[in-house]
């Protein structure tokens, strides 16, 4: 059987639908509001090159993963487990005091070095406003934008990380700091 071009878009563009339709029914269900989309035509992920749309999908598909395993093994708002979900998932390995600072109210997240959101867990979307779609299929300097303060502290930190000076995971101390939704729907 041949699939066309078009078909493969169609099945791709379904397939993340649902995974972010998952996702956000799970999160409903400890009464956190996660918009899977502001479109249903889902104009972001359409756009995407075939290759950046699998990797799209993986990465929900991934994260929707992580929240079933978390809900087999309590609840979706154990920040604890739902972090170790995320560590597991990403092939990680905490120091083994990581868990003694995690709070049920925290929000977590994993970044690679390009500033690329890993993980989050759901606390997350308490404070932010992007829907899945958004965060999956665009750029974060196209979705945030920090002050210049913030940006050479997480690069000092960062760049320890690269030399090798900083090499295990503990969490660290953020001073206070703004972050700006640069193009969610709700800016005025």
């Amino acid at each position: 059987m041949i699939v066309s071009k078009r078909e493969d878009h169609n099945n791709l563009v379904e397939a993340f639908s649902n995974v972010v339709l998952g996702i956000s029914s799970l999160a409903k269900e400890i009464g956190i509001n996660v918009r899977p989309y502001f479109n249903e035509n889902l104009p972001f992920f359409s756009a995407l090159k075939p290759k950046e749309k699998i990797t799209a999908l993986y990465a929900a598909r991934s994260y929707l993963q992580i929240c079933q395993k978390t809900k087999m093994g309590g609840t979706l708002s154990d920040a604890k487990l739902f972090t170790w979900q995320g560590i597991k998932s990403l092939g990680l390995r905490p120091s083994s005091d990581l868990f003694e600072y995690i709070e049920n109210d925290h929000v977590i997240e994993i970044h690679d070095f390009s500033a690329k959101q890993l993980f989050r867990n759901l606390n997350y979307f308490r404070y932010s406003s992007y829907d899945l779609e958004s965060l999956y299929c665009k750029d974060i300097q196209e979705l945030f934008t920090y002050d210049d303060s913030t940006i050479a502290y997480l690069g000092k930190w960062f760049h320890q990380i690269e030399t090798g000076t900083w090499n295990h995971m503990k969490p660290f101390k953020i001073p206070p700091y703004k972050i700006k939704e640069s193009c969610s729907p709700f800016l005025s």
